[in-house]
């Protein structure tokens, strides 16, 4: 799954970890590897699956390494815009509201410019 976002547009990514009964492993969104289930200590069961969403849509399978990342976000934001080379900088904690609030005013500003 890849998408075209535009100017001020948010993109929502969020982990979480499931069961799969019976299935056969999935393979990872981001590295494209086999995401078998892993450890799961404070889980429904003893092992678990890795998982991302975006923007509310499918879960899509994410292996333990790209799960467990530091920068694990990132990667899946670079694989969905299908822009290995993005580049992000931290620049202090927001909440999604707070986010939501800066990138509608940032859309409404390149409304009020364009022509």
């Amino acid at each position: 799954m890849r998408k075209s976002v535009k100017l001020g547009e948010v993109v929502e990514i969020e982990l979480g970890r499931c069961l799969r009964d019976g299935e056969p492993v999935p393979q990872c969104y981001v590295c494209h590897k086999p995401a078998p289930d892993w450890p799961w200590s404070d889980g429904p069961a003893c092992t678990g699956y890795g998982f991302a969403v975006i923007n509310g849509g499918e879960l899509l399978p994410i292996c333990e390494a790209c799960f467990s990342s530091a920068t694990a976000t990132h990667a899946i934001a670079r694989t969905f815009l299908g822009v290995p080379d993005l580049k992000f900088r931290e620049s202090g904690a927001s909440s999604p509201e707070q986010f939501r609030q800066i990138a509608s005013a940032i859309a409404e500003k390149g409304d009020a410019t364009q022509h």
